[in-house]
């Protein structure tokens, strides 16, 4: 399998790419965060479907084996050992960018394996009105990073990383809407969303207030805070 269906397998979705990465990333994202249970579902359907791993393949899980992370079976069968979450970036960004990449995802880590801090974050997108689930789901529809709304535990973990960078142009809220404004005109139609052309017609300062907001809230979450010192 090549890397998109590595991906597609289990389940993942990219985030937010830079024009200048959008090429080369070809819409995996700049960083993945992978748990272990998943990573370990993947070898199994290798495996079942009698299909051989590719080299790249094999060394993760030789890797994995030695870090005792995964236990492979006399059956074949992998098992993960520990309720951990790989995290990944490309190796040639800069160092600032790759922090900011690797921030993000650790995010995530901390969502699958931290039960206080999914709790918290849980708790604050519950206290958001309809309407900005609404909005923050169209713009992560819309931004051309394949998130798949309908996963409403990806929605809410994409929400607080996304809310806890820092707000600027490029990153952030600020960064996804730009970049959902960007490829809308490719994006498939869903029900559950702001209209494309109702979307098209706002601009960031509709929304600079909001994307604020989250950020101050979200930030009072001591994980979110303590990875972007």
């Amino acid at each position: 399998m090549d890397e998109l269906d590595f991906i597609t397998l289990l389940d993942t979705k990219g985030v937010h790419c830079e024009e200048d990465e959008k090429d080369r990333v070809c819409g995996l994202g700049l960083g993945h965060d992978l748990k272990l249970t998943d990573v370990a579902r993947f070898f199994n359907t290798i495996a079942q479907n009698g299909l051989e791993l590719t080299l790249e393949e094999n060394q993760l899980l030789d890797s994995l084996q030695m870090l005792g992370l995964l236990d492979v079976h006399t059956d074949g069968f992998a098992e993960a050992t520990d309720n951990a979450v790989i995290i990944s970036t490309f190796r040639d960004f800069s160092p600032l960018y790759r922090h900011d990449v690797m921030a993000h995802e650790i995010q995530h880590g901390h969502y699958f394996t931290n039960s206080a801090y999914r709790s918290d974050v849980n708790a604050v997108w519950d206290r958001l009105q309809p309407n900005v689930h609404k909005t923050l789901a169209s713009i992560l529809f819309y931004s051309g990073a394949h998130y798949n709304i309908d996963d409403d535990v990806l929605v809410r973990n994409e929400a607080a990383s996304f809310s806890v960078e820092t707000q600027t142009e490029n990153n952030g809220w600020f960064g996804l809407f730009a970049s959902a404004q960007l490829h809308i005109d490719s994006a498939m139609p869903h029900p559950d969303i702001i209209p494309p052309s109702e979307f098209k017609s706002l601009s960031v300062s509709d929304y600079a207030t909001l994307f604020a907001q989250l950020h101050s809230v979200y930030t009072l979450i001591e994980d979110c805070h303590d990875v972007y010192r």
